[in-house]
């Protein structure tokens, strides 16, 4: 049966062509590859990047940069791997810049963590791990070594930093290398945490925060790796502190702190949020933990953690109309940030728990009609939970 209306949700969704998610034009050539890729327009990209000539070493390993991510995207895996295996060695003489400069490498660091992530998705996992925690050393080491030159930075992070006006270049390459590491430590704790290998997430967690105390981000994995260990006293504890550390950001204190912040300020208070909403679901206060999740929203409506937990902690607490009518709001306001498979996965199955299979059927050709080129399908035709 048809699940009650929502105040959010005047009427069905789904009825309508989806939002147009791939419109304006893009540039010709090389430049607009990166216009296609933030499109979702894959397959364009294989395409163009074929069809480019590249004119120098920096344009070709650009292009090449950007085939191979658009085949690892379409899962044509094999075929990544084999244009990874043309290129040979990323160290190759040949990859340097001039003299002038000092040499600095000319491969985009996008591309090396490609090499390092390929191994995963033809499901080498092990050798991928051990690329990702090299290449996570070597980082390390760059940023190192702009520090220990006492102001003058290596030659590939000096080439590698965007510099502002007023900033010096060794300042800002050793703090690219520093957010460099930073991603790569959340993704390999995200890839231990899948393959199940909790402490190893947590060591490369600790090991973030004893960098930087004050990385709220960090912090709120933390306890979510400490939540899958079945420590909640220890999880409860990682995401107050969190929670601290993003009041402390907003220059407020408690509760103050809510519905406050807008502007650039807007992610730090739906995390903040989301935080809340994690702390009260651990503590089964799905009520709670629904008003959290739907403040994160508001707070960032391309939220689509917060959308997708809202939609699951009202599930949790036997609104079923609710939670779809949650999602249905987040997909028509802002497709694009909600089309996860997650997220698609999750309205799926509650259309299916409500019965309501033309609803899903509606929902699953509107994906199928407004997704990006990698999206897997499967996310609408799956009726296991999320």
């Amino acid at each position: 049966m048809a699940h009650p209306l929502h105040p959010l949700s005047q009427q069905l969704p789904w009825g309508s062509p989806p939002p147009e998610l791939r419109t304006g034009d893009v540039p010709a050539g090389v430049d607009g590859l990166q216009a296609l890729a933030l499109q979702g327009r894959w397959r364009e990209v294989v395409q163009r990047a074929r069809a480019a000539t590249a004119t120098n070493t920096a344009t070709a390993l650009r292009v090449g940069t950007w085939s191979i991510l658009a085949l690892t995207k379409l899962g044509m895996v094999d075929d990544a791997a084999a244009e990874m295996a043309k290129l040979g060695s990323l160290e190759d003489p040949a990859f340097l810049g001039s003299r002038a400069q000092g040499h600095p490498s000319l491969v985009p660091f996008a591309l090396r963590v490609l090499r390092a992530e390929l191994p995963w998705r033809l499901g080498r996992q092990q050798e991928s791990l051990d690329r990702l925690h090299a290449l996570l050393h070597w980082c390390a080491a760059q940023e190192a070594s702009g520090a220990a030159a006492g102001g003058a930075a290596a030659p590939e992070a000096a080439a590698a930093a965007a510099v502002g006006d007023g900033v010096a270049p060794a300042a800002a390459a050793q703090a690219l290398w520093r957010q460099r590491h930073r991603g790569l430590s959340l993704l390999l704790a995200s890839r231990h945490c899948h393959l199940r290998q909790y402490t190893s997430a947590l060591v490369l967690l600790n090991e973030l925060l004893r960098r930087d105390g004050g990385d709220a981000e960090a912090w709120t994995e933390a306890g979510a790796v400490q939540a899958q260990l079945g420590d909640l006293t220890a999880a409860q504890h990682s995401l107050r502190l969190a929670e601290q550390q993003l009041v402390a950001a907003s220059g407020q204190t408690g509760a103050a702190a809510a519905g406050q912040l807008g502007g650039e300020q807007q992610r730090p208070q739906a995390l903040l949020h989301r935080n809340r909403g994690l702390l009260a679901f651990l503590q089964h206060d799905y009520r709670g933990a629904a008003k959290e999740f739907a403040a994160a929203a508001a707070a960032d409506p391309t939220d689509a953690a917060a959308a997708s937990n809202q939609a699951l902690a009202l599930l949790y607490s036997n609104h079923l109309g609710q939670a779809a009518a949650v999602l249905e709001h987040a997909f028509q306001h802002s497709p694009a940030a909600m089309m996860q498979e997650p997220v698609v996965t999750n309205l799926a199955s509650i259309y299916e728990l409500m019965g309501d299979l033309a609803s899903k059927q509606r929902f699953a050709d509107w994906v199928a009609a407004a997704a990006p080129d990698d999206f897997d399908l499967a996310a609408t035709k799956t009726g296991a939970g999320a």
